[in-house]
């Protein structure tokens, strides 16, 4: 009995030293204290010179070092500065945290209050409500995985968000949203669900059952159009040509008529300005005003008809063929302020 209590009293001490061997070797050397010391008055040097990207580098190499609450202080005040503010939360919270644990940093604790105050105002707040009868969903914005639980608020910065829900034996819901500063939204995820194999068939009005008739029959307005302007293309040619046809036959007539006076021995302009012309020259006026007649019409015809195939060719160059989709995308909308901040290594 007595060894099976120093075996066990062993492993028992083996057990601790191993546990507390991460921690013994996580304790920076003085080398790499002074390298994140010279890191941070870099970082601090490039913060007054608002060169927020690359002081945040140098805080993330000091911090990988070492963490202190002035350190994550000054990182939170970069990527408050860049305009992310959760970020700017978490590392604020992280100096809270250091300095409640107990390290001293009375700088930082006298400005730490209110700078968290100032991002926490600015963030906006997205709380997911699921239907009841739900269970095991999973939440995704912008490809990230959420943890906070079902109907807590999750902090995100403001703009553009994709929301991908996800729940067992339904589809999958995806929105994108825009939040402004400040704002707190509740989206309501609403599960549709999966298409089974027995059920019907999804019912369509009769105006998507014509749409789609027309699309795959590829008989839409388009070629409606094409065909009523190549009936006018048609029609006006038709008309031309006829009169063109009347028109040669009124000549036939005045040519004829202008004969039958020169046949009298006169001049005919002059017999039919008598008093009494003779009967040809009621004849030859009726023929004259044929002619202009038929002349004038013709003109019509085929000016309708060039113009009718200009629009012709116009639509069958300039119409699409193919029928965009029409979509529907939701996105909800709903403001903050900076301060200068000082703090120590």
């Amino acid at each position: 009995m007595s060894a099976l209590r120093t075996t066990r009293t062993a492993l028992c001490a083996v057990l601790f030293s191993l546990a507390l061997a991460p921690a013994i070797r996580a304790q920076p050397s003085a080398g790499e204290l002074a390298t994140a010391r010279q890191l941070f008055q870099e970082a601090t040097a490039l913060e007054r010179r608002s060169a927020w990207r690359e002081a945040s580098a140098k805080l993330d190499a000091a911090l990988a070092i070492k963490e202190t609450p002035g350190l994550h202080f000054h990182r939170a005040h970069c990527a408050e500065q860049l305009g992310e503010l959760v970020l700017a939360a978490r590392h604020y919270a992280r100096s809270d945290e250091l300095i409640v644990a107990g390290q001293a940093a009375p700088d930082v604790a006298e400005l730490l209050v209110p700078a968290r105050a100032r991002v926490l105002a600015r963030v906006a707040r997205l709380t997911l409500e699921f239907p009841h009868d739900v269970t095991g969903e999973s939440v995704e914005i912008d490809g990230a995985l959420v943890r906070e639980a079902p109907g807590t608020a999750v902090l995100l910065d403001p703009g553009r968000h994709r929301v991908v829900a996800r729940a067992p034996g339904r589809r999958d819901f995806e929105m994108e949203i825009t939040l402004i500063e400040g704002q707190t939204q509740t989206l309501e995820v609403a599960f549709a669900p999966p298409p089974s194999a027995d059920s019907p068939p999804p019912r369509t009005s009769a105006l998507e059952s014509q749409a789609t008739s027309d699309t795959s029959s590829g008989f839409g307005t388009r070629e409606i159009v094409l065909i009523g302007e190549a009936t006018v293309v048609v029609a006006g040619l038709g008309a031309g040509i006829g009169f063109s046809i009347a028109r040669a036959s009124a000549q036939d007539r005045v040519d004829a008529a202008n004969s039958t006076l020169d046949a009298g021995g006169g001049d005919g302009s002059t017999e039919c300005s008598d008093p009494n012309p003779p009967s040809a020259c009621a004849e030859l006026d009726a023929a004259i005003d044929d002619r202009e007649r038929a002349a004038r019409f013709a003109t019509i015809g085929f000016v309708t008809a060039g113009v009718g195939a200009i629009t012709t060719i116009l639509t069958w160059a300039v119409w699409p063929t193919d029928r965009p989709a029409t979509a529907l995308r939701v996105a909800p909308t709903v403001g903050g302020a900076t301060l200068f901040v000082n703090g120590a290594f």
